[in-house]
């Protein structure tokens, strides 16, 4: 999971700084950000609202005034966050089964495209892999042939 999450990370980074390549240490808190509150496919939730169980406000919704800041109390903040808290185990609960549905789809989308094989002992069996050639031993002589 830390090496997906950290070639998300580099993919997202290389689209925002484009071809300059420069400056990539300021866009990390940013990405990061995005990442963070981007709903995921398998489960239909962002990651920040499966930990705080509230979902995130944007920075430019509080510059820029919308409908769903505007209409926040701070009286009834403190009530819907308790409210948000106790549902929260519900809600990872129903993640996890959507993430498991997710999965079998895609399992089984792949295997349809797999063709099944069977072999009986003593069957002959092409191999065509890196782990069947057989290598030379000895420093010198890896990757040169003379």
């Amino acid at each position: 999971m830390v090496e997906v999450t950290n070639q998300d990370l580099v993919k997202e980074t290389e689209k925002r700084l484009g071809s300059t390549r420069k400056g990539w240490v300021d866009e990390i808190p940013l990405v990061l950000w995005g990442l963070r509150t981007t709903p995921k496919r398998g489960t239909n939730e962002t990651p920040f609202s499966l930990v705080y169980g509230s979902e995130t406000v944007l920075p430019t919704e509080l510059q820029v005034s919308t409908c769903r800041v505007s209409n926040l109390g701070t009286e009834n903040n403190d009530e819907n966050l308790r409210i948000n808290l106790d549902i929260l185990d519900e809600r990872r609960e129903i993640a996890v089964i959507r993430a498991t549905s997710y999965r079998q789809k895609v399992e089984s989308y792949y295997n349809k495209r797999v063709r099944k094989s069977t072999f009986k002992p003593g069957d002959y069996v092409l191999r065509l892999n890196s782990q069947s050639k057989e290598e030379e031993k000895g420093k010198r002589s890896r990757g040169k042939t003379m």
